[in-house]
C-alpha cells in the first residue's frame, strides 16, 4: 500500500525549504468557489491551510453573489490585474450549464496556477516541459517518481479521458517515454487492456468499474476515483481486495488526494519564481 500522505509530506518540506529563501508574504493566492458543495468546500479549505502554513495569504472568493458566469469572469479580470496575486485558482465543478471553458480561459495564464487554460493545455500537447500542469497529474507524477518507476518503456492504462487528469497525465508521460492507452467508463472489455500493465490509473467516479482480479501482475495501480459507498469514502476499486494482485496501490482516501493539494503549491511556486 502506497502511504500517499508521507510522500506528500517530504515533498512539502522540500517546498518549505525552497519558499524560506524568497518573499512570499506580499503574494497571494485567490480561490473562487461557486456554490457550496460539500467536496468542494472541503478541498478548499485543505488548499487554504496549506498555503497559510507556509506563510503564503489566501483570497477566498465566494457567497451567493457569485449567481451567474459573466459575475465570475468580471471577479477573474479584477484579479489578472492585482498584481500581488501571483495564483488564480476556480474550484471545479462549476453550474451544469455553465461554459466552464469561457470562464477558465478568462484566468491569465501566468497565473493559472491549476494548469487549466487552453494556452497550458495546448501549451503541454507540444512540449511537457511546462512550469505548471494541471495539480492532480503532477501529484501522480512525482508518485511515480517517488516510488521509482521506470516510466521509460513502461505501460501505463489511463481509465479517464478528461482535461483535469487523464489527457494531460497521458502527455507528460508519452513525453517521458511510457506506452500509454487511454480508456474511459465506456472502454469495452477494459480488463483485457489492463492485463498486464505497468501502471493502470483509475479516475471515473464509478466504484467497481473494474474486478479487483483483472489486476493481477499489474505493477502499480493509483486510483484517483473519489465515491461514497454507505457514506465511506472509496476510490474506484476495493482496494483491500485488489492489493492481493497488483504489486502496489493508492488508498482513498490517504493515496493521491495529499500529492495534488502539494502539488497546487509546486505549481504556484513555479508561477512565483518564473513570472
Amino acid at each position: 500500500m502506497i502511504d500517499g500522505k508521507q510522500l506528500a509530506a517530504a515533498w512539502m518540506a522540500e517546498l518549505e525549504r525552497d519558499l524560506k529563501a524568497i518573499e512570499v508574504s506580499s503574494v497571494r493566492l485567490a480561490i473562487i468557489l461557486v456554490g457550496h458543495d460539500p467536496s468542494s468546500v472541503l478541498y478548499v479549505e485543505k488548499k487554504r491551510r496549506l498555503f497559510e502554513d507556509v506563510g503564503i495569504g489566501v483570497d477566498l472568493i465566494s457567497g451567493d453573489h457569485l449567481n451567474d458566469e459573466r459575475v465570475v469572469i468580471d471577479m477573474i479580470r479584477q484579479l489578472n490585474a492585482d498584481d500581488q496575486v501571483v495564483g488564480i485558482l476556480v474550484q471545479l465543478p462549476l453550474p451544469v450549464k455553465w461554459n466552464v471553458q469561457a470562464v477558465l480561459s478568462t484566468i491569465d495564464p501566468s497565473k493559472d496556477v491549476d494548469g487549466l487554460t487552453p494556452i497550458q493545455q495546448g501549451g503541454l500537447v507540444m512540449s511537457a516541459d511546462m512550469p505548471v500542469v494541471p495539480a492532480t497529474p503532477r501529484g501522480i507524477l512525482r508518485l511515480m517518481f517517488d516510488e521509482n518507476v521506470d516510466i521509460q518503456g513502461s505501460r501505463v492504462v489511463i481509465v479517464n479521458d478528461s482535461f483535469l487528469v487523464g489527457r494531460p497525465l497521458a502527455m507528460m508521460l508519452l513525453s517521458l517515454g511510457a506506452t500509454v492507452t487511454i480508456c474511459n467508463r465506456h472502454t469495452i472489455d477494459l480488463s483485457t487492456l489492463v492485463a498486464g500493465a505497468d501502471v493502470v490509473v483509475l479516475a471515473t467516479g464509478v466504484h467497481g468499474v473494474i474486478a479487483p482480479d483483472c489486476l493481477q501482475g499489474v505493477g502499480m495501480v493509483v486510483d484517483v476515483g473519489i465515491n461514497y459507498v454507505d457514506g465511506c469514502l472509496v476510490g474506484d476499486v476495493a482496494c483491500e481486495q485488489a492489493r492481493h494482485y497488483c504489486r502496489s496501490i493508492t488508498p482513498v482516501p490517504g493515496g493521491v488526494g495529499p500529492m495534488t493539494v502539494v502539488a497546487l503549491l509546486a505549481n504556484f511556486y513555479q508561477l512565483l519564481t518564473t513570472n
